[in-house]
């Protein structure tokens, strides 16, 4: 699994109702808020880009449990 982590800029709702729907239509689990987690490493990147590209901040990273 990997996670996004994102801060999108404010006041840029079209890219919120954007970034929502994505993660929504690619059924990714929100973790907390602005951390979402998803199985598809290349659908978070493309995601993660689009985010940078309209001013937020994003990081795409692996999951990795070290104690449950």
């Amino acid at each position: 699994m990997y996670l996004i982590i994102f801060k999108l800029p404010s006041g840029n709702h079209v890219l919120k109702l954007k970034v929502n729907r994505f993660l929504r239509k690619i059924d990714a689990k929100m973790v907390l808020k602005g951390v979402w987690r998803h199985e598809d490493v290349s659908k978070l990147i493309n995601l993660a880009s689009l985010i940078k590209n309209m001013g937020g901040k994003a990081l795409v990273l692996e999951e990795n449990i070290i104690y449950k």
